[in-house]
């Protein structure tokens, strides 16, 4: 996982608790999340971090006014992926394999879709998926929801996330947007 990323997850981390968040180093560190799962407020900060970051690494995107905000951010560690979800649709991938060029792609979703998508959450009582401790695992995932009545982050080993009846219709309709999205050819 590069250091960018480690830095922004703590950021976001500490931004989901009310701390303050230090500006995002780029500087390698070994600090790891010792949190398994992190409740956010809806004010909205954690997802500001993460535009922030999105648009220090040279988006492809302009800077979305405040009206479309941050929705859904999907992390996974194996491969290095990112998916951003905005409440209009917008959508943007990036991944990062090793000793390989970042690729970014923008996309768009049905406004159904991002609903569809939150309906889902609301369904898995999503905030409910978070375990009481952190599990040893060699990857994880972590999605966290900024809609208003659904606002968390929950850090699941990838094994979790498809073992789990709850937590595996929450990865799939995270996987149909990204099908929607991008399509293969």
């Amino acid at each position: 996982m590069s250091a960018r990323v480690l830095a922004s997850a703590a950021s976001l981390l500490l931004a989901s608790c009310g701390l303050p968040s230090a500006p995002v180093s780029t500087a390698p560190t070994a600090a790891t999340s010792g949190s398994a799962a992190t409740a956010t407020a809806a004010s909205g900060s954690a997802p500001a971090a993460a535009s922030a970051s999105a648009a220090a690494a040279g988006s492809a995107w302009a800077e979305p006014a405040a009206s479309d905000p941050v929705v859904m951010e999907l992390r996974k560690a194996m491969p290095e992926k990112t998916l951003t979800l905005r409440a209009s649709g917008r959508i943007e991938r990036v991944i990062t394999l090793p000793f390989a060029d970042e690729e970014r792609a923008p996309g768009r979703v049905a406004p159904a879709s991002v609903e569809a998508f939150h309906a889902a959450l609301r369904a898995a009582r999503f905030c409910e998926l978070a375990p009481k401790a952190r599990e040893s695992a060699p990857s994880y995932t972590i999605i966290e929801a900024s809609f208003p009545d659904v606002a968390c982050l929950i850090e699941l080993p990838d094994t979790r996330w498809e073992k789990t009846p709850v937590a595996k219709k929450v990865i799939d309709a995270a996987r149909r947007l990204e099908a929607e999205a991008f399509l293969k050819p």
